[in-house]
C-alpha cells in the first residue's frame, strides 16, 4: 500500500536526519515532524469530513501544544530563552500528551459499545503496571538527576496516562485489523517509550543516547499522521455497532491493582527511606477515579438488568404487550369506579396455525396486537393473557363508551391482513364488564352502587327470597296449630329460611357487581363465551 511505503520512507528520513543533525537543525526536524501529522489531520477533516470528528480535534490541540514544546527547544538552541522555560516545556508536553490521549480514549469508547467496564478494567491494569515501572526504574533516575518535584510529578502523570490508554486500547485488540487503529496504537506506544527513554538517557554523555528520545517522539508524531491518512480513518472515529458485552469484574484482579501503588510506594520505608509521595498521591487519585467510574458503571448495569427483568416479567415477548401477570397487576392497582374490561378471543385463528404454520400464527398475533393498541385511546391498557386471548382495560367509561370501544375493536381486528403472502381474515369475540359508576369502590367487598346489568338477576333473587319467607311463615303456623306435626313443619320452615338467606345473598352480589379485579375479568370472560354461544349483531 502506498501509505505504508510513504510512512516507512518518512520514518527513515526523519530518524536519519535526527541522528545526523544536532542543535537547531535537530530541533527544526522535530518541529517539522510535529507539524506534518497536524497537516494530515487537517486534510482528513477538510476532504473526507469524517463522522464524529471530536478525536481529531483533540489530536490537533495536542499536536499544537507539542509543537509549542518543539518551538521552545528550537528557541533554546538559537539562544532565545523563555522565562520559566524549564517548567513551561514539561507542562506543554504533558498537556499535549493529554490531548492525544484524550483523542485515543474517545476512539476506544466508540469501539467498545456496552463494554465500558472492560475498558476501565484494562485501564486499571495499565495504571497498576505504572507503579513498579515508576518506583524501580524512573524515579531513581530522576532523583539522581535532582529533578524538581514538579518535573517528577509531570513525568509520573504522563506515565500513568500513557499506560492507562495503552491498557484500554488492548481491550479493542479484536478490531486492530483496521490500519488506522494500528497506527494509533503504535503512536501511543512510541510516546510511552519516549517518556521512559527521556528519563533513562537524561545524564548519559553519548550523543546517540540523547538522540533516541527525539527519534521516538518524531516517529510517534508520524504514526499519528499516518492514522489520519489511512483510508480506514473515515470510520475510525464513528461508533461501532456491536452486541454489548457484560464483562465480569474479577475482584481478585481489582484488589491486586488497588494494592500495587500503596505497596510499591511504601516499600522505601522498609530500608529506611521515605515513602514515594508522588506515586501515593497522584497514582492513588488516578486509581480512585477509575474505580469510582467502574462502580458507577456496575450500578448502571445492575439498574438496566433489573429493569429488563421487570419488563420481561410483565410483558409478552411475542407481541410486546403486557402479559397476564402485568395487565392484572395494573388492573388491580387502578381498580375502582368507572373501570371497564373487554375480554377478546380471536375467531378463526386455529385454522391459520394449521394451514400456514405457527410462524404465520405468530405474525397474526403481532398484527392483532398492533391493531388493538392503535384502537385503544391513550391511558388504556392492552394485554395478551394467553394463546389468542387479549384483555383491554379502560378507565372512566360507562356502558355506552364500552360498547363503542367493543365495536371499534371488532372492526379493527376484522379488517383483512396479509401474512406470508396470504390474505387472512380473523374475527374477535369480545365480552365486556364494568364496575359501578358511582363513588370509589371499597375493595374489601361489594357496594350497593354497582347495579348495571345485574338488576334483573337481583330482582329475581329477591322474589325467590320473598317466596321462601312466606313458606317459612306457613310452616311456623302449621307447627303451632298441629303439635303432632310440629317437628316436620319447623324443619320445613328452617329450610325455607335458609333458601331465603341464600337468595338475599345472591341478590346483594348481583346488585353490587364484580367486587375485585379478578371477578371483573371473570365476568368479562363469561360474557365473551356467552357471545360465542349466542352470536349477536355487532
Amino acid at each position: 500500500m502506498i501509505l505504508h511505503r510513504a510512512y516507512a520512507l518518512a520514518v527513515v528520513v526523519t530518524v536519519t536526519a535526527l541522528l545526523a543533525f544536532d542543535g537547531p537543525a535537530e530541533s527544526f526536524v522535530m518541529l517539522i515532524s510535529g507539524l506534518a501529522p497536524a497537516a494530515a489531520i487537517g486534510w482528513h477533516l477538510r476532504r473526507r469530513r469524517p463522522g464524529g470528528p471530536l478525536p481529531w480535534h483533540l489530536a490537533l490541540v495536542g499536536l499544537g501544544l507539542l509543537t509549542g514544546t518543539n518551538l521552545l527547544g528550537l528557541g533554546a538552541d538559537l539562544g532565545i530563552e523563555v522565562p520559566g522555560g524549564g517548567l513551561v516545556a514539561p507542562v506543554l508536553m504533558a498537556a499535549g500528551f493529554l490531548g492525544l490521549l484524550s483523542a485515543s480514549a474517545v476512539v476506544v469508547t466508540r469501539h467498545t459499545p456496552g463494554d465500558g467496564g472492560g475498558v476501565i478494567d484494562a485501564a486499571l491494569i495499565g495504571v497498576g503496571a505504572a507503579g513498579p515501572l515508576w518506583e524501580f526504574v524512573l524515579r531513581p533516575r530522576l532523583a539522581a538527576a535532582h529533578a524538581p518535584a514538579a518535573v517528577q510529578l509531570l513525568a509520573l502523570a504522563n506515565l500513568l496516562a500513557l499506560l492507562a490508554t495503552l491498557g484500554s486500547m488492548r481491550r479493542i485488540a479484536r478490531t486492530m485489523g483496521t490500519g488506522s487503529l494500528r497506527y494509533l496504537y503504535v503512536s501511543i506506544a512510541l510516546g510511552l517509550a519516549g517518556v521512559v527513554a527521556s528519563v533513562l538517557t537524561a545524564d548519559l554523555p553519548h550523543p546517540v543516547a540523547t538522540q533516541v528520545v527525539p527519534a521516538l517522539w518524531a516517529v510517534a508524531y508520524l504514526s499519528f499522521g499516518a492514522a489520519a491518512l489511512h483510508p480506514a480513518a473515515v470510520t475510525l472515529t464513528e461508533p461501532v455497532r456491536r452486541q454489548p458485552e457484560r464483562p465480569t469484574l474479577r475482584l481478585a484482579h481489582l484488589g491486586a491493582v488497588l494494592s500495587i501503588n500503596p505497596v510499591v510506594g511504601g516499600l522505601p520505608v522498609l530500608w529506611g527511606g521515605k515513602a514515594d509521595a508522588p506515586l501515593l498521591s497522584v497514582g492513588t487519585l488516578v486509581v480512585i477515579g477509575l474505580v469510582l467510574a467502574r462502580i458507577g458503571q456496575l450500578l448502571r448495569q445492575r439498574a438496566e438488568a433489573e429493569s429488563a427483568l421487570a419488563h420481561r416479567a410483565s410483558h409478552d415477548e411475542l407481541t410486546g404487550l403486557l402479559n397476564r401477570h402485568g395487565v392484572l397487576a395494573r388492573l388491580e392497582e387502578s381498580f375502582g369506579a368507572g373501570v371497564g374490561v373487554l375480554y377478546c378471543d380471536l375467531d378463526r385463528f386455529k385454522p391459520i396455525n394449521d394451514t400456514l404454520g405457527h410462524l404465520a400464527g405468530d405474525e397474526v398475533l403481532r398484527q392483532v396486537a398492533a391493531r388493538l393498541r392503535a384502537a385503544v385511546r391513550p391511558g388504556g391498557l392492552v394485554g395478551r393473557i394467553g394463546g389468542d386471548e387479549f384483555l383491554i382495560v379502560c378507565h372512566g367509561v360507562d356502558a355506552t363508551r364500552a360498547d363503542a370501544l367493543r365495536r371499534r375493536l371488532t372492526a379493527a381486528v376484522g379488517a383483512p391482513m396479509t401474512v406470508a403472502g396470504h390474505r387472512v381474515d380473523v374475527g374477535v369475540t369480545i365480552g365486556t364488564a364494568l364496575t359501578g359508576s358511582g363513588p370509589a369502590l371499597d375493595r374489601s367487598g361489594p357496594t350497593p352502587d354497582r347495579r348495571g346489568t345485574a338488576s334483573g338477576r337481583a330482582g329475581a333473587a329477591l322474589v325467590q327470597a320473598g317466596t321462601a319467607l312466606d313458606e317459612a311463615g306457613v310452616g311456623a303456623a302449621t307447627a303451632g296449630s298441629a303439635p303432632a306435626t310440629a317437628g316436620a313443619a319447623l324443619a320445613t320452615a328452617g329450610t325455607a329460611l335458609a333458601t331465603a338467606g341464600t337468595a338475599l345473598a345472591t341478590a346483594g352480589t348481583a346488585l353490587a357487581g364484580p367486587g375485585t379485579a379478578e371477578q371483573l375479568v371473570a365476568e368479562a370472560d363469561r360474557k365473551m363465551y356467552d357471545r360465542k354461544r349466542r352470536p349477536v349483531t355487532v
